[in-house]
């Protein structure tokens, strides 16, 4: 996941909730300590929900860069036709991937 000028902290990252809203927090290495990774002030609909998202972010990047990797190495081993559903979706993951880096 790491490239030049792409640097995230990494996972896994955990939810927090106490009376102000909810927190995103990140392991420091080598320590006991969480580092905030984002703060969601307030209890509106849909914000856990949005926190948890937040916190899945470093897994879903992890797994979409895998899944991309094996769909293209099975279209070009296999060379099937009708693949387009795939192409089609990787060229989502790339779109996903590059908003994600900042590339879009």
């Amino acid at each position: 996941m790491e490239e030049k000028g792409f640097n995230p902290t990494p996972g896994p990252w955990e939810v927090y909730c106490d009376e102000q809203g909810f927190m995103v927090t990140a392991p420091v290495p080598v320590t006991q300590i969480q580092l905030p990774v984002c703060e969601m002030c307030g209890f509106l609909r849909g914000t856990e929900a949005n926190a948890r998202l937040i916190a899945a972010a470093p897994d879903l990047f992890g797994a979409l860069l895998n899944l991309m990797e094996w769909v293209r190495l099975d279209m070009m081993e296999t060379q099937r036709e009708g693949q387009s559903h795939l192409a089609k979706a990787c060229d989502e993951g790339d779109k996903a991937i590059a908003k994600a880096r900042g590339q879009e």
